[in-house]
């Protein structure tokens, strides 16, 4: 075999492995940028769950009447990143991808308290106050 079949073969290898690898990259980039709107999705799914599991024990607690209290445990996810008592909304801030996401659960009474916004489980304590209010703390 002659060094000009080498070189050729050398030439068409580079040319195959070059092609995969453009092939490859954009397939990566597009997989990454999926797994983080994935996980946003999840974080959103979530935060929606701890908004309504908190407004059902707020609405117990209400109804009972002050002095009752409940007590709970949920789990905030990673891009929970502030939580605020607004009259009677509990407004959920979530941060990924660069944004804020809102996200908004209102309850029949005013709300009171403060709760932390890390990610991990939480203790959460519901009591109904004498003037009318629920107050949510940890």
């Amino acid at each position: 075999m002659g060094q000009g079949k080498r070189g050729q073969v050398s030439m068409e290898y580079l040319f195959v492995a070059g092609l995969a690898f453009i092939l490859v990259l954009p397939l990566t980039m597009v997989t990454v940028w999926e797994s983080r709107n994935i996980n946003t999705d999840v974080a959103i799914t979530q935060t929606d769950r701890i908004g309504e599991e908190l407004i059902n024990s707020v609405q117990t607690v209400y109804y009972h009447g002050y002095p009752s209290t409940r007590t709970i445990r949920l789990y905030f996810p990673q891009y929970l990143s502030d939580i605020t008592f607004d009259e009677h909304r509990i407004v959920f801030t979530i941060t990924a991808t660069g944004h804020d996401l809102i996200v908004i659960r209102e309850a029949v009474t005013n709300l009171t308290g403060s709760l932390s916004s890390t990610a991990g489980i939480h203790t959460i304590t519901l009591s109904a106050q004498s003037n009318n209010t629920v107050s949510i703390t940890e």
